[in-house]
């Protein structure tokens, strides 16, 4: 999440944005736990790309009422970063989606959740920013919780767990970009381009696709459609009202989140590794994001120090 709307930071509007945020993330793996049925019975092209149009419709009605035209919003200063951010969130869809059909909920999300920590490794060669060496140990930490959880080398240990590690390195790529974006462009530029241009490339693939889902599916496949609309529009409202800074520590609740829905759903139990490795990469996610806010602290700070030095 890195939005470029207008923010409030005051305590009542943040704890409002914070509730809207875990509706979000409620809906959210709800709509992972109706992607992996669907995962397993049907080509995850064919109903990506139903979930792409519906997608982009609710971003192309967002854009019309954020900046008057569709037109407005489609002008971009940097196109190609933002058809290109688009493509990889769109792969990054497909890829975890086959993670979901192979994997626990749990497991696939424990694993994801790496991704923060990507993104900030990857932050210094993409964006030159520079990482500390406290923060370089929280990553090499969080990357030990992916261990915990994987187990290579032991006779549990399942290849389909390299495919959310994929995934989350597509979605440490697409936030980076997003990061580049959001100095150019507002944000129902880059909500269209990332619905439109997914909405097109995928187009090119889902049809050769095509499957006959059962009524109960179809069903299934619709409401996959409203929880994507649903709970893009409580993250934009959660942003309204909390900075981006205050509800990333509780992105984190997706891995508490999956673990029930996915036991509710399908009987799935995390055994004791996933649940420690879980905590190991939440814990050390959760120390970068305290590390990075005193660090844009000082920053802050010896700004305003300088703007107050007599001259």
């Amino acid at each position: 999440m890195t939005p470029t709307i207008p923010t409030s930071t005051d305590k009542p509007g943040a704890m409002t944005g914070i509730v809207l945020l875990l509706c979000a993330i409620l809906i959210f793996t709800c709509q992972d736990a109706i992607t992996k049925h669907l995962a397993q019975n049907y080509p995850v092209p064919f109903f990506l790309m139903i979930r792409y149009w519906a997608f982009t419709a609710f971003a192309v009605a967002y854009a019309q009422r954020s900046s008057g035209s569709v037109k407005i919003s489609i002008r971009s200063k940097v196109p190609v970063l933002q058809v290109i951010r688009a493509l990889i969130l769109v792969i990054e869809m497909g890829i975890f989606a086959v993670a979901l059909a192979l994997l626990k909920l749990a497991d696939a999300h424990a694993i994801f959740a790496i991704y923060p920590l990507l993104t900030t490794a990857l932050a210094v060669p993409m964006l030159g920013e520079k990482v500390g060496w406290r923060r370089w140990i929280a990553i090499g930490v969080g990357f030990i919780g992916v261990l915990i959880v994987l187990r290579p080398g032991m006779s549990v240990f399942q290849p389909a767990a390299i495919i959310p590690i994929v995934g989350a390195l597509g979605f440490a790529f697409y936030a980076i970009l997003t990061r580049m974006v959001s100095h150019k462009d507002d944000f129902s530029t880059t909500f269209l381009y990332t619905a439109l241009f997914g909405a097109i490339a995928v187009s090119f693939v889902g049809p050769f696709y095509m499957s006959d889902p059962t009524p109960a599916d179809w069903g299934w496949i619709g409401v996959l459609c409203l929880t994507g609309v649903t709970g893009h529009y409580l993250l934009i409202k959660a942003l309204e009202y909390a900075p981006a800074s205050t509800l990333q520590p509780f992105n984190y609740l997706m891995i508490v989140s999956a673990a029930i829905v996915g036991f509710l759903a399908f009987g799935e139990i995390p055994d004791r590794y996933t649940i420690l490795g879980a905590a190991v990469i939440a814990g050390s996610g959760l120390y970068v994001i305290w590390r990075e806010h005193i660090r844009g602290s000082r920053a802050s700070r010896k700004a305003r120090a300088e703007i107050a030095r007599p001259r």
